[in-house]
């Protein structure tokens, strides 16, 4: 890496501190992780400029840090239940928030995504298209509320509807409906990446 690579990831001057300006490009970067849906494609990028950062960080001098001490213990289950799934789905997405915004260093937040990826693919692998004529393609990258989806959870339940497979019973509109096609199209394309 030449110093003119290194200063268009890395613009350091002599007024910036290299740890903090390193601090500072962390947090551009998680702030972006943090709300986006895991789409390869995108964070694939965003990996790469990761590391481009930190290689322009060791070029000036930043002192390697490689440790990765975040372990994420995502739950799993093979529970079939829509409310136990998505409640479980939930859990393992504040951990890997949480330790997104603590993460100190590239190797971290790299294993943070990695993370995040393996509890959307956990989640979504429940669900199959459950009506492929949709009047309209879901948008992948826009994920609904988590409150709406747990609401919708309770109204089917109330219906009767407690497992991934009933939801074709729900009208097209449901969003729960909605999500498990939104899922599965994100599942398609992420498998064929």
């Amino acid at each position: 890496m030449t110093k003119e690579d290194a200063l268009l990831y890395f613009p350091i001057d002599d007024d910036t501190d290299i740890d903090d300006l390193y601090d500072e490009l962390l947090f551009e970067q998680k702030q972006f992780l943090s709300n986006r849906m895991p789409i390869s494609k995108v964070f694939n990028s965003r990996i790469s400029r990761l590391k481009k950062i930190n290689e322009a960080y060791l070029f000036f001098g930043g002192v390697p840090n490689n440790a990765n001490d975040s372990v994420i213990d995502l739950i799993t289950t093979d529970s079939s239940s829509l409310e136990e799934s998505y409640q479980i789905f939930q859990q393992n997405l504040n951990k890997i928030k949480l330790e997104l915004f603590k993460a100190r260093n590239v190797h971290q937040l790299l294993y943070v995504i990695d993370c995040l990826f393996k509890n959307q693919f956990n989640f979504a692998q429940n669900l199959d298209a459950t009506n492929d004529l949709l009047e309209t393609q879901p948008i992948v990258s826009k994920e609904p509320d988590a409150m709406e989806i747990t609401q919708a959870i309770q109204a089917a339940k109330i219906e009767g509807i407690t497992f991934f497979y009933e939801l074709s019973q729900l009208p097209s509109d449901n969003i729960l409906v909605q999500e498990a096609n939104r899922l599965s199209l994100w599942l398609k394309l992420e498998t064929h990446v």
